[in-house]
């Protein structure tokens, strides 16, 4: 028998180059991606931080809308029919526009609720935020929209949507940030265990850098003489509540401000020597920057929706002042 020993050399070489294509396309990196939708751009600069680059996460709140009443556009729910998770966190669109739905759009998906962590370790808000302490009994009878926060530890097993009459605006704490780390960090891994390591990793590096911002922001504290401020609408309560700070708002109780509200603001900013009003660039810039004329101080404009937390989180520590 005569062997062809070129032909048994081509034969060899074409099986493993079979052998090594193969093992190339069962790669990890070309698995598919574990698809999560959220409501707000915070809660997915978290998300996608702890799950790398086994996760796509999508927000459907944009950049500049409205999250008190906006309606996602078609694409940001056909994503969302596709999503294995959708993280809860209880803006006011959530409870209104997406969780009465979202079981119409995908009957497979899963939901973490945010809000659940958080009621296990920290008090809701409702109210807005004044220190009265500053204040005498009289000047605050002279304005009556000037009521206190009222904290409750709520029942962490309620249902989506048992929090509503609740401020919504947690993640501008870093400390209740920390606490929906965890949460997400948990429910990546019930969810895709193989990675594991990988999702406990990249939110120890979250948390530790959420730690740093919390001790920043105690240290700064700390060397304030004013810790009053005006904020145009009231969406960092619990930023003020979980460090002390008095951030009074001009609008009332989330309505658009009468003049006489606005009036109110800045002989309240007068009286105590307030120089700093907070903004949001989705609601009035220009009276926001008339009034800071009137009290001779700063208007500084905030992203509370921001999917870059820290940048927005650093310009709130640079003007408490």
């Amino acid at each position: 028998m005569t062997f062809n020993y070129k032909r048994i050399a081509l034969l060899f070489i074409l099986t493993l180059s079979v052998i090594l294509y193969t093992g190339c396309a069962t790669d990890t990196s070309d698995s598919p991606k574990l698809k999560i939708s959220t409501g707000i751009l915070p809660i997915k600069a978290f998300t996608a931080a702890i799950g790398g680059s086994y996760v796509e996460v999508e927000a459907l709140i944009p950049v500049g809308a409205n999250p008190h009443n906006y309606q996602p556009s078609p694409s940001a729910m056909k994503f969302l029919s596709d999503a294995k998770l959708y993280i809860y966190v209880g803006v006011p669109t959530e409870n209104e526009n997406i969780m009465p739905k979202i079981k119409d759009f995908n009957t497979q998906i899963e939901v973490l609720n945010l809000q659940e962590a958080l009621a296990e370790v920290h008090p809701f808000l409702t109210g807005e935020a004044h220190d009265h302490e500053a204040e005498d009994e009289a000047h605050v009878e002279d304005h009556p929209e000037m009521i206190e926060f009222e904290s409750q530890m709520l029942d962490p097993s309620s249902e989506i949507g048992a929090y509503a009459d609740y401020d919504p605006h947690t993640w501008v704490s870093p400390k209740r940030a920390i606490t929906m780390a965890g949460s997400i960090r948990d429910t990546l891994i019930q969810m895709d265990p193989d990675h594991e390591a990988d999702y406990q990793a990249n939110a120890d590096a979250l948390i530790q850098k959420l730690s740093e911002l919390d001790q920043t922001i105690l240290d700064k504290v700390s060397t304030l003489d004013q810790k009053t401020y005006l904020i145009y609408h009231s969406s960092y309560n619990y930023f003020a509540f979980d460090y002390g700070l008095s951030f009074i708002s001009i609008e009332n109780e989330g309505k658009s401000p009468t003049i006489q509200d606005i009036q109110n603001a800045i002989d309240i900013a007068k009286e105590n020597r307030i120089s700093t009003l907070f903004y949001q660039n989705e609601f009035s810039v220009e009276q926001a920057k008339s009034i800071s004329e009137e009290i001779e101080g700063n208007a500084v404009p905030l992203e509370p929706l921001s999917e870059k937390y820290f940048d927005s989180m650093a310009l709130l520590i640079e003007h408490l002042n």
